[in-house]
């Protein structure tokens, strides 16, 4: 009898062991659609959900796409909003705003074959200020490619950049968006931007 009291002791304190642990996630477990921060130094966030091994996760809940052409003689703008809330239809800028809005443009003449080639503006928002990137970290792009611009950032590597596919005219999506932009600091830490299996709907903006 004692033994059997002994055990359940033990496995209820296992339990709550777990459960104290459950606002800390395994790194394992981060790596989801997110903006997801590993600092080059330990740091003391006090927003993002911390992992294990000190990384700073930001859930990434929708992504919308939009764009637009002002002049048809120079090429289209592209515009792209990720938010941390899981939104069906894309919500009003001056609401709601986005963990990151990436900017582009399709320059007409130009042939556009590798990912996020038109990228030429990262902005991403909210992330602790403990990190050092303040709260607005503002990267300019050269036609996808990182030329310099912002003495935080050393390297920027558009690994992926592709939007989910349609299934009708109707604006129907597969869930086949695969995004994934690696931002690396001059003090070494590396910032991952990521988003895949999912839909990326018109963000009714004209």
């Amino acid at each position: 009898m004692r033994y059997k009291l002994a055990l359940i002791s033990t496995l209820l304190m296992g339990c709550c062991l777990i459960g104290c642990e459950k606002g800390v996630l395994d790194s394992d477990n981060a790596n989801e659609n997110a903006v997801i921060v590993k600092p080059a130094n330990t740091t003391k966030a006090d927003s993002g959900t911390l992992t294990k091994d000190g990384t700073l996760v930001y859930s990434i809940g929708s992504v919308f796409v939009g764009g637009g052409i002002a002049d048809p003689s120079k090429g289209s703008s592209h515009r792209c909003h990720f938010y941390q809330e899981k939104f069906t239809e894309g919500p009003r800028w001056d609401q709601v705003e986005a963990l990151v809005t990436i900017y582009g443009f399709r320059h007409n003449g130009i042939e556009y074959n590798l990912s996020g080639q038109y990228i030429d503006q990262i902005i991403i928002n909210g992330l602790d200020e403990s990190l050092g990137f303040g709260s607005c970290l503002n990267i300019p792009m050269d036609q996808g490619r990182y030329k310099g611009g912002n003495e935080l950032i050393k390297d920027v590597q558009i690994k992926s950049y592709q939007f989910a596919s349609y299934i009708d005219y109707e604006g129907h999506q597969n869930k086949d968006a695969d995004i994934n932009i690696v931002i690396t600091s001059t003090a070494g830490d590396i910032i991952t931007i990521r988003f895949a299996n999912d839909v990326t709907p018109y963000d009714g903006y004209y």
